[in-house]
């Protein structure tokens, strides 16, 4: 595949953590398994995201008529697929996404990636064994790169210096843009706005205690950062009452993780996280949580 395979079992949490989040952010449509419903769909679920983070929506999707005119001959109905996602994956890229990993005919189902290949014997030398061991991942991987840098693109891309500078809760003293934060080789300028808006209310919040938080995994996984951050924005909730100041161990940690969840929860703040999430923390996904609890401190104000 030309680079070292994530564990498959870290692609099925992924997975599993991209449906519960669709389906706490989605409105009319929904996932069960992630990313067999989105094949299944000929790409719907991934169309309906983009339109409904960005207002509109792609270009290229193929239409239910052209998909059912070209059904009963399987070469036709190949290139009406293949054509859709190479024009959604250049829609994407164009908006900022890196795709350079996927390939149209690794969003199609397994059959249809059979049928692609046979179409086109000079694109890939993989036998039909081959294909079969190797296409739960590759689907896996391909669909959860499209998926995220939609994310990226669409919903991370909301946090900029303009909207950190009017973000209610923040002095203007602090929230001016550092060289170091757009200089960074880790981290967008929108990751490392996160990372001062967490620093700066955890501070805020526990001045005998100060502390930088330079990740979105390790950083936040005892769940006192996120507390921090309720405290400092909508004062003591009553599930974080007593919460102890650190949480060195496994144990600590996920009584503080669950008092968070509960926090959340009290104040009115939906979330699909579990505490869980938190304590074996995914950066990607807890960046995620980052960026809805800013977008909701902006709409309660």
């Amino acid at each position: 595949m030309g680079f070292n395979p994530v564990s498959l079992q870290l692609l099925e949490k992924n997975c599993e953590y991209v449906c519960r989040w669709y389906n706490a952010t989605m409105q009319h449509s929904s996932l069960t398994s992630f990313p067999t419903d989105v094949i299944h769909g000929n790409g719907q679920h991934i169309f309906d995201l983009v339109a409904y983070l960005s207002g509109k929506r792609p270009p290229g999707q193929a239409s239910k008529a052209a998909l059912a005119a070209n059904s009963q001959n399987a070469k036709d109905y190949i290139k009406v697929l293949v054509q859709q996602y190479e024009d959604l994956i250049n829609f994407l890229k164009v908006n900022g996404a890196h795709l350079n990993t996927v390939r149209p005919e690794y969003l199609l189902s397994l059959s249809d990636q059979n049928k692609f290949l046979k179409m086109n014997p000079k694109e890939e030398n993989m036998k039909p064994k081959t294909l079969e061991r190797v296409w739960p991942y590759l689907a896996m991987e391909s669909w959860l790169t499209v998926f995220y840098q939609v994310l990226k693109i669409y919903y991370l891309n909301r946090v900029t210096p303009k909207s950190f500078k009017n973000l209610p809760g923040m002095p203007p003293t602090e929230t001016s843009i550092e060289p170091n934060m757009t200089k960074s080789n880790v981290y967008s300028v929108p990751e490392t706005i996160l990372l001062k808006w967490m620093t700066y209310h955890y501070c805020r919040v526990n001045p005998m205690h100060p502390k930088v938080v330079t990740n979105f995994s390790a950083d936040l996984r005892d769940g006192l950062v996120f507390a921090a951050l309720i405290r400092s924005h909508y004062g003591e909730a009553q599930a974080l009452q007593d919460l102890k100041a650190s949480a060195p161990y496994e144990d600590q940690a996920l009584l503080s993780a669950k008092r968070v969840i509960e926090a959340v929860h009290e104040i009115g703040l939906q979330t699909h996280l579990t505490p869980d999430d938190i304590v074996q923390p995914s950066a990607r996904e807890l960046l995620l949580f980052c960026v809805r609890s800013e977008e909701r401190r902006v709409g309660k104000e």
